[in-house]
This record gives C-alpha cells, structure tokens and sequence, in this order.
C-alpha cells in the first residue's frame, strides 16, 4: 500500500503541475533538448522554437496543453543557467513572484467565454476584437484601466471555451473543409519553382522591374440570403472548437461558390491589383466591364499605365 502511494506520489510530481505551465518531466525534457541541440554544433538561432515545439503545457493536470510561446523557454533556460547549483524541475523560491495575478477570473472569465461562444455562433470567427467589443469591461484590467493581453485572452477561451457537448476546449485548429493539392498541381508548381530558379533572376529584378496586375472580381450580395451564404463562405481555414465537435454543421465553412460565382440576388464587380516596388494601387472596373477577355485586357493596359503615374 505504501509502494502505491509513493508512485502516486512521484506520477504527480513528475506529471503534474500549475496549469498553463511545465511540469517537471516537460521542464528537465527543455533541458535535456538544449544540450541535445549544442551537442549537434547547431547555431543557437531556431533553437528556442524547436525545443518549445517538442514540449507540453499543463492542462487538467497532465502535460496536454498547448505548446509553450519561445520566451516561457528562454526564462526557464536562463533559469537554470542561473547561480542556484541545487535547481531541480519545478523548483521555485516562495518569495519569487510565480507571475502575474490573472485578470480573466470568476465573473470577468464567465462574461469573456460567453462573449466568445456568442461571436462565434454569429459571424463563424472568434478574434479578440470582436469579443472585445462585446466584452470590454470583462477584458479590462483594473489596475491599468486597459484592455488585457491578446495573448491572456486567447489563453482563457483555450483553457475554458468548449462546443456543445464536447469534453474537450477549443484550440486553433485547422477546419475539415480545407482542400488539398493533388499529385499533379504539386508536380506542375515544382517544374514551374525549379524553372524560375534556373532564369538566374534574381528578387531584386522581380522587385524593380515587374508589375503584377490581374482582372478580378468580387461577387456582392444584394439580398440577405445571399450576404448570409457568403458569410459562411468567409469563415476562416482555422477556427476555435473542439476536436470531437469540428465536425458540426457550426464549426463548419460555407461553398466557396457563394464568393465565386454570380447568380440571381448578386452583382459581379470588377477591379485589378497592381502591386510593383512594394506599393499597391487598385484600378476599379465596375460591373460593365468586359471580364477575362481580349477587350477587357485592351480596357486594362492603359488604366495600369495611369495607376504607375499615380503612384510615381
């Protein structure tokens, strides 16, 4: 009996810890990554992002949580870098400070995950300006009188946000409805890369002497049931939800045919980019244009050249 207790014991020392932080197998891994990587005679550039790639916050009490920003590793590192001969993982001083008090607590938690669940399910994508314009007097911090760190709220939606009926928070997570390249475009875009490169040309070349200019369009909506499929449509690639609900007809986009293509309830417009030097002019077409055709390049050529007098 006393055998068990003494491995419950080290599982939790080992495994367990604050939440949002390393626990003591993840914070002797950093350690172990760093010696790794100077043994290899790596530059030290790179090296911060890749051990925090390989570790795992704290999350329910077990190192499943979402990897550690390159700062949270250079402090440790420094840490133990530092003139205590006897640091172990996990190891603190009671009369350091363990970071600062949160903000985003009780009330002003419950108030910000609210605000988030309620962006999310009207417009489809949760940013910190749109719940903060929800939720400002949640989001401000007393003792400055300003709005908390992005960083802070995004830390609290990922620890305490969960969709409907799932067990697990949300997480940046990359959305099911993305589409893949197939075989042949990426065989197409490697000879395309590797024919380029063999011109010989340099970027300073394709930065003073190219203009780039497209014909484009923008499909506008003139009703609401039409504004509310493109809405969909705009939904991001990435999006907060669970893992077990990502599935769910709200986590998912809309069509991309809403945005593409013109039909009753909408007006196609046309506009061209044109981006040369670093500095971009947009060349307005209208609706009577003649599209992706021979004329419409004809109408275009001599609106680039006006725009290249414009913005030189």
């Amino acid at each position: 009996m006393a055998a068990d207790e003494s491995q419950n014991t080290l599982r939790e020392l080992w495994l367990g810890g604050k939440e949002g932080s390393l626990c003591g197998r993840e914070q002797a891994r950093v350690w172990a990554l760093r010696e790794q990587w100077r043994d290899a005679d790596k530059p030290e550039y790179g090296m911060m992002s890749y051990i925090a790639s390989k570790v795992r916050t704290t999350k329910k009490g077990r190192p499943t949580g979402r990897h550690p920003d390159r700062s949270a590793i250079r402090k440790l590192l420094e840490k133990i870098d530092g003139d205590d001969e006897e640091w172990f993982p996990c190891k603190f001083n009671n009369e350091e400070s363990m970071g600062r008090k949160r903000v985003l607590t009780g009330p002003k938690l419950h108030a910000v995950c609210k605000s988030a669940k309620t962006v999310k399910g009207e417009v489809g994508d949760v940013t910190f300006p749109l719940v903060a314009a929800r939720a400002a007097t949640a989001l401000t911090n007393p003792d400055t009188g300003k709005l908390v760190d992005k960083k802070a709220f995004y830390t609290a939606i990922r620890e305490n946000c969960t969709d409907e009926g799932a067990d697990d928070t949300w997480d940046n997570l990359t959305r099911s409805h993305q589409q893949p390249l197939t075989e042949d475009q990426i065989l197409k875009r490697h000879a395309f890369g590797q024919y380029m490169q063999g011109l010989g040309q340099t970027a300073d070349y394709y930065y003073e002497q190219l203009v780039w200019t497209d014909i484009c369009n923008t499909i506008v909506a003139r009703t609401a049931q039409k504004a509310a499929e493109q809405a969909l449509s705009r939904k991001g690639r990435k999006g907060w939800m669970s893992e077990s609900k990502k599935h769910k007809n709200y986590n998912l986009r809309g069509d991309d045919k809403a945005l593409k293509l013109s039909s009753w309830g909408t007006v196609k417009v046309y506009w061209a980019p044109v981006v040369t030097r670093g500095k971009l002019h947009i060349i307005f077409l209208g609706s009577g244009f003649p599209g992706e055709s021979t004329e419409g390049v004809e109408v275009l050529v001599p609106k680039v050249k006006t725009a290249l007098n414009i913005r030189f």
